[in-house]
């Protein structure tokens, strides 16, 4: 008999322990890897609630058989659902849309007073396609690419002169800080911290947070945070997440994102990792992703409906 009901604090390992076992399933991501899971955990979902979200744990729900987790659904604190779901298992993600349909989009992150839903979907996944087809959903057009590399040798890095890539941790965190959010916010350049966010402190306490997979580039002639980068390893899986990546805009265009990637791999291939993934978004971060070498092998799409 199926049961469902909602997450608890409890549940935390019990779900790493499912996604781990979806990937030796599946070899992919037909359900999120345990590292993005984590990092939900310890740095995303605790951005959200400090920044006015919803506490995602509130809208986790999970679905079992006799006490074993079969399928679990969440969003990231906002009117989507991701639906992560065992093989054999696929025949509840209409009742698992039923749920998502009644909660989600009722989220007041970022509220744009529109009542509606976006259910996220890989191509490959064609029962849920088809199922959201029949509902109406509509697909949007930007999607994420599920991308892939094998750790399997040494990459040689390329740098130009005067910079080169660093890992670990610094002396103030402020400052990696700070690289990784001008990357995505050029605007706030101006802006230094002198706290470091409660998000980013948190993240050191997760259990496969690890500041030997923190990589930068550094400008040696005035110390600068050029890039930055993390990867979230998993050894039980032998996998890589990278999340977050980003580069200042001042030193764009320059090969820091390939560097750090490559350097990334380097590390993983030193500790018996197999495989590193990323969902990039948009042609230009898939760009770089597949400069140094990752490949794709599913896309992941957004279908969205007014309700």
């Amino acid at each position: 008999m199926i049961t469902t009901r909602k997450y608890n604090d409890r549940d935390y390992d019990k779900v790493i322990k499912f996604l781990q076992k979806q990937y030796h399933l599946n070899k992919n991501e037909d359900s999120w890897l345990p590292q993005r899971w984590e990092d939900m955990e310890y740095r995303v979902g605790v951005m959200v609630v400090d920044r006015g979200g919803e506490d995602w744990h509130d809208g986790i729900y999970l679905w079992e058989e006799n006490d074993k987790l079969v399928a679990v659904m969440n969003s990231e604190g906002k009117k989507e659902a991701f639906m992560h779901i065992s093989k054999g298992y696929e025949y509840l993600f209409p009742e698992m849309l039923n749920i998502a349909e009644q909660i989600y989009p009722n989220a007041k992150y970022k509220d744009d007073g529109i009542k509606k839903l976006s259910v996220y979907a890989v191509d490959s996944n064609k029962y849920k396609t088809e199922e959201l087809t029949k509902r109406s959903y509509e697909k949007e057009e930007e999607h994420s690419y599920f991308k892939k590399v094998e750790c399997n040798r040494m990459n040689k890095i390329e740098l130009p002169q005067g910079f080169e890539v660093i890992n670990g941790s610094l002396e103030d965190n402020s400052i990696a800080y700070d690289a990784c959010h001008w990357g995505f916010h050029p605007e706030t350049e101006d802006e230094k911290s002198t706290v470091i966010p409660h998000d980013w402190k948190i993240r050191e306490q997760a259990p496969m947070f690890d500041y030997k997979f923190q990589i930068m580039i550094r400008n040696k002639e005035n110390n600068d945070i050029c890039s930055y980068l993390y990867v979230w390893v998993d050894k039980v899986t032998k996998t890589a997440y990278v999340e977050p990546m980003s580069t200042r805009e001042k030193y764009r265009k320059k090969g820091f994102g390939k560097a750090m990637l490559l350097h990334a791999q380097n590390l993983l291939f030193e500790d018996g990792i197999k495989y590193c993934f990323v969902n990039p978004f948009a042609e230009h971060r898939d760009r770089v992703y597949s400069s140094a070498g990752f490949t794709t092998f599913d896309e992941k799409f957004v279908w969205t409906k007014k309700l």
